[in-house]
């Protein structure tokens, strides 16, 4: 039931008349703002305020239409694109901060830096189907081998938590008595030699004569934090490096099973493990949402059964109970590097106001005025 108010409402008579192109490329909804163009690939989404908007709950000020007359939606991939938009003036608010980019920005005459809670873990998929990941001793080992406090000191500032599994820190059913893996080479070097792999000459770790290497894939935004686990990586004997994609190349790669370890995130926002947990963890199921986004080619019949189950119980103690277990068995069984979950930082000029970041990604504009 609390999943229900994700959902959006849409004129039914409309969708009906135009279809669902026609509804995608001239959408109506309830909100403050109304649609005016797209352009192509939606680089840019231009709206303008709904003066006859129903007002918004009666209880939640302001109520009434929204403050700002236009509103224009930019798509700027590059970090450093949209932090150069918005010093010269050419938009107002951008998301994505880079971490490394926030004292600069906070030190900036005119401009305001916020942060707040997170919704989009960030992990290390390992394909369990390919050698050397298909042994749980060695993806438990790099899950030891990775120092997620230094990561999040240096790459994130500050702004990050570790990732004790499967599902955000701030998910309604994350299981509390999981803990993230801890940084320990020891224990890291002791499970890769209990599943066979030894230095060889060079230092190396080798198992039947065959170097420990792997590429990590991953997209810009995740470069830093890719760059910095393969050192950590390369600093026990594994050969680890780091290739760049665009996402939109590399995730059709990475669901075929065709790619060793891809490092990305994916979005938690309903802070329900529906809509998140049979995404990455159920086995993919071709045209189904069930598996859409598990990169690691996991499947274990178990974590499926409870995930389904899950879906359709609606007494919520026994829901946590499922979870739980669900939880309990990806940490055991490890398809993934558990990172961290990153806050939200943006920024904006400093005549933007009544705004704030929102944990799940969105840029709400209601209230947003310009001084």
């Amino acid at each position: 039931m609390q999943l229900l108010v994700h959902q959006q409402i849409v004129p039914k008579a409309y969708l009906e008349k135009v279809g669902t192109q026609g509804f995608v490329e001239k959408p109506v909804g309830t909100g403050p703002f109304k649609f005016v163009l797209a352009k192509t690939g939606l680089e840019q989404v231009d709206l303008e305020r709904f003066d006859g908007f129903w007002g918004g709950a009666p209880d939640l000020k302001p109520v009434g239409p929204a403050c700002a007359p236009k509103a224009t939606f930019r798509v700027i991939p590059e970090a450093s694109t949209r932090v150069a938009a918005l010093l010269a003036g050419e938009v107002d608010i951008i998301q994505e901060v880079p971490p490394e980019l926030v004292a600069t920005l906070k030190a900036t005459s005119g401009l305001v830096v916020k942060s707040g809670p997170g919704t989009r873990p960030a992990w290390m998929e390992m394909n369990v189907n390919q050698a050397p990941f298909n042994d749980v001793k060695v993806r438990q080992a790099l899950n030891y081998a990775v120092d997620k406090d230094l990561i999040i000191k240096k790459i994130y500032n500050g702004m990050a938590q570790p990732l004790p599994g499967a599902l955000s820190p701030l998910n309604n059913f994350v299981n509390t008595n999981l803990k993230p893996y801890a940084y320990d080479k020891s224990k890291a070097l002791a499970l890769l030699a209990e599943a066979g792999w030894k230095p060889g000459k060079d230092g190396t770790l080798e198992k039947g004569g065959k170097p420990f290497t792997f590429v990590i894939d991953t997209i810009e935004v995740f470069r830093p934090v890719a760059e910095a686990i393969a050192s950590q990586f390369r600093d026990i004997g594994i050969d680890a490096s780091v290739r760049l994609w665009e996402y939109s190349v590399i995730q059709g790669k990475v669901l075929a099973g065709e790619r060793t370890a891809y490092l990305g995130d994916w979005g938690d926002s309903a802070f329900d493990p529906v809509g998140h947990i049979e995404a990455k963890w159920h086995s993919l199921q071709k045209g189904t949402a069930l598996g859409r986004g598990n990169f690691s080619t996991y499947a274990n019949a178990e974590v499926d059964k409870l995930i389904e189950q899950g879906e359709v119980e609606s007494d919520t103690a026994r829901r946590k109970e499922m979870y739980n277990k669900v939880q309990e068995i990806l940490y055991t069984e490890a398809p993934a590097v558990f990172l961290v979950l990153p806050e939200v930082v943006e920024a904006s000029s400093a005549r933007v106001q009544n705004w704030e970041p929102a944990a799940d990604g969105r840029v709400n504009l209601h209230d947003v005025c310009l001084k």
